[in-house]
């Protein structure tokens, strides 16, 4: 499932929906409720709050709470007219999942027509059964006259009572308190009788660490048909997780959605630790492998300042908080997801409300895009999960538009726009490229052909398990003594003495090396090893532990006296 009862994972606990019209405070109490998260001690980003209408667009999660009462709360979009398509839906489906759910409204403005209609369509079953807890948010500064008016006009909305709060301030959550903790103790009492006898299953195993993959690239090019492609896939034919619109900036806030498969054990044999590349052989073709957690990260657009939006408007305010929360979402991550759309022209995507011209077939001498490669969206997109240490995957998005050409006319392609990311930053060249589609029938017929989703889950899994190994000391040195001395070593390779491995997840290693001739510095620099030396150091090392696509941190440390400080031969 794509709602919250998928994405809780263990000890989760009961799941808190905020909703109500746009601008009563739904994301401002979402934040004064939130709390880290009890895995990594970290605090999720802060759900965006501005003035315009309909800010929110998909709803988010995060460990929250009141007092001693934990949950998980929901901040929805705003309910009522002008919502985006399918936000309506997107609610009912987190509300099915929820054990209670707060309905806000504004002290200012009053109860609004528009809080008459979501009120009414809450009493209809939109809150899926769950029961309905009226919050009426910015109370602070009510007067006794206007309170009995307020509460006069709530109860006409057979909800119930209201509860004063000031989300901006933190008044009144004792009484929220009170409210949500019977609630919460039946669910939580209800949910010990169920799972009572289960904890015997996971007690002696250690939870292993769900995939974290981040879906990065520019407005447009299909990140949230990608991640609603892999809920529908791999969550059990789950309701879209995301919101998908020609429009730009539609995803505003990052978008989570967990799911567990699993892969061939090629695929999902090795998941980091130490020893040689041999030790990770492959089992038997076909044999499954083990399940893997993953939690896949939508974020919003990454465009230039400015740009498809004036200033000072919600899109370009969107635009600005894509730029941060973007940036932000490397601590945690382990694969980032670089979505490119394979099927725009050059230039890369446009604002289809404009009217996309229909892209020439990738075929002739120019190839794909003309030649143009990557844009500098995207490349700025590539470089910023590559200086962040993840291991990079390219997702060829809206690879169905191509669906119509033969296996090896899509292998072509896919060699080119890997060309085009070699070029955009050659640290990354040999990063995979897979070819995927959102639409699941068309998703079938590429996938055929070129690996669609599985493939690009199959390579982010081999790619973490690569980032976090662990290369011994011996066998590296034992493979630089063979290199040191081929033909195609640069002179200086000859000072370097030895290397060893200093940490994984990132991969870095250290590399030893003495002066020249004599044991002085040169006169170019203070390192015994000049820039290109130190690439083709790299560049062997990546090759050697098949890294291709994942960053290397490679230091140069000097060491003049012989013998000193090298590992056992």
């Amino acid at each position: 499932m794509a709602g919250p009862g998928a994405g809780a994972g263990a000890g989760a606990g009961p799941w808190v929906a905020l909703v109500g019209r746009p601008n009563v405070g739904k994301s401002a109490l979402f934040n004064r409720l939130a709390r880290p998260c009890p895995r990594s001690g970290r605090r999720r980003a802060r759900a965006l709050e501005a003035p315009e209408e309909h800010t929110t667009r998909d709803w988010r999660s995060g460990p929250a709470g009141v007092g001693d009462l934990g949950f998980h709360a929901v901040d929805t979009a705003g309910l009522g007219p002008g919502a985006p398509a399918g936000a309506a839906e997107a609610t009912a489906d987190v509300l099915a999942h929820s054990t209670a759910c707060l309905f806000l409204l504004d002290a200012r403005s009053g109860v609004t027509p528009a809080d008459v209609e979501a009120a009414a369509w809450l009493r209809g079953g939109g809150r899926g059964g769950a029961p309905v807890v009226v919050v009426v948010n910015k109370y602070e500064g009510v007067g006794p006259e206007r309170a009995a008016e307020l509460a006069g006009d709530i109860a006409a909305l057979g909800l119930g009572p209201g509860i004063a709060v000031s989300a901006l301030h933190g008044e009144g959550l004792a009484d929220l308190h009170g409210a949500l903790a019977p609630i919460l103790d039946t669910a939580l009492e209800a949910q010990g009788a169920e799972s009572e006898g289960g904890g015997e299953e996971e007690e002696g195993g250690r939870r292993a660490r769900p995939l974290r993959l981040v879906l990065c690239g520019v407005p447009n090019a299909g990140k949230s048909s990608l991640l609603n492609a892999l809920v529908d896939e791999y969550a059990g034919g789950a309701a879209p997780r995301a919101l998908v619109s020609p429009r730009r900036h539609t995803t505003r806030d990052s978008v989570e959605a967990d799911f567990s498969l699993r892969l061939p054990a090629t695929a999902a044999t090795a998941q980091g630790g130490e020893d040689d590349l041999e030790c990770s052989a492959p089992e038997a073709a076909g044999s499954p492998g083990p399940a893997v957690e993953v939690t896949v990260v939508d974020t919003a657009g990454s465009a230039r300042r400015g740009r498809g939006a004036s200033a000072g408007t919600p899109d370009e305010l969107a635009a600005q908080v894509a730029r941060v929360r973007t940036r932000a979402l490397g601590g945690g991550a382990e694969v980032g997801v670089v979505v490119v759309d394979v099927s725009a022209p050059a230039g890369g995507p446009v604002d289809e409300r404009a009217g996309a011209p229909a892209p020439p077939p990738p075929g002739g001498s120019a190839g794909w895009r003309g030649g143009a490669g990557l844009t500098r969206g995207e490349a700025t997109g590539l470089r910023e999960a590559w200086r962040r240490g993840l291991a990079v995957v390219v997702a060829a998005s809206k690879a169905d538009r191509l669906a119509n050409l033969p296996a090896k006319e899509l292998s072509r392609v896919r060699r080119e726009v890997q060309g085009a990311v070699a070029r955009a930053l050659p640290e990354a060249s040999g990063a995979p490229v897979v070819l995927c589609s959102a639409p699941p029938e068309a998703e079938r017929s590429v996938g055929a052909k070129v690996g669609g989703l599985e493939a690009l889950l199959r390579e982010s899994v081999r790619l973490r398990a690569r980032r976090a190994r662990h290369t011994k000391t011996s066998r590296l040195n034992r493979w630089w003594r063979k290199v040191q001395g081929s033909d195609s070593a640069p002179p200086e390779a000859s000072r370097v003495r030895f290397l060893v491995q200093t940490g994984a997840a990132p991969p870095a290693f250290a590399v030893y090396a003495r002066w020249g001739a004599g044991g002085r510095q040169s006169r170019s620099g203070g390192e015994p090893l000049s820039g290109s030396s130190l690439r083709w150091v790299e560049g062997r090392l990546r090759e050697f532990l098949q890294l291709q696509g994942v960053p290397l941190e490679v230091d140069v440390r000097v060491s003049d006296r012989e013998g000193k400080g090298a590992p056992g031969r």
